[in-house]
């Protein structure tokens, strides 16, 4: 049985590949049954939660997530354990942090693909945490994206991203409605709830929000 950590996760999941298989995934035919959700420790509000699912593909897999608010350290830890469905056999545990952070950035790429105009140049990404740290990847997978925005509540943490951006023509922006004025493409990769419902006066409908 193979054991994948993040950084393998991620290198055998390029977005170039990720966004087109997760298109042809949608496709197919799927059981997903309601996730299982337990609450572990009433006093630190622990849960865990598992998330099974197979399909015709011949693979049964199952994502077990824990969930601890009150750690110092991480909160969320999880494991995606892969089986062929018609032994049973168990194939590989994959880290499953780093499985779910590139599905939910190829899922917002995939989107834009299928509603963002062709020419689309410039990416607004408003956060700037464990997603907004690889969506810009992810949307050059589909677009020829040249300029990156980035705006979060924590200057800090924007200025950081930005730095990390390699290949773009990134920026830190402190005034959101403008920089949604100069977007083609808007990711709201933030668990805010300001920041997700957030649209500016005026804004172009005709521009998309992932």
């Amino acid at each position: 049985m193979q054991v994948i950590d993040a950084r393998e996760c991620a290198s055998r999941l390029p977005f170039g590949a990720l966004v087109p298989a997760l298109a042809e995934a949608f496709t197919r035919p799927a059981t997903v049954p309601e996730r299982h959700q337990h609450r572990l420790d009433e006093s630190a509000d622990a849960t865990l939660l598992l998330m099974p699912a197979w399909s015709d593909a011949g693979f049964v897999g199952v994502k077990w997530v824990n969930i601890f608010p009150q750690n110092t350290g991480p909160s969320v830890s999880a494991a995606y354990l892969l089986a062929r469905a018609a032994t049973g056999e168990h194939l590989a545990v994959i880290d499953g942090n780093e499985l779910t952070r590139r599905r939910t950035a190829a899922v917002a790429a995939l989107a834009a693909d299928k509603l963002a105009r062709a020419d689309a140049r410039t990416l607004v990404i408003v956060g700037a945490g464990h997603i907004g740290a690889i969506v810009a990847e992810a949307y050059a997978a589909v677009r020829d994206i040249e300029t990156v925005l980035v705006f979060s509540r924590t200057t800090e943490n924007a200025q950081r991203l930005v730095g990390r951006l390699a290949g773009f023509d990134a920026e830190v922006v402190t005034d959101l409605p403008a920089a949604l004025e100069r977007a083609d493409i808007v990711s709201c990769a933030t668990l805010s709830l300001s920041g997700r419902s957030y649209v500016a006066p005026g804004c172009d409908p005709a521009r998309t929000l992932t």
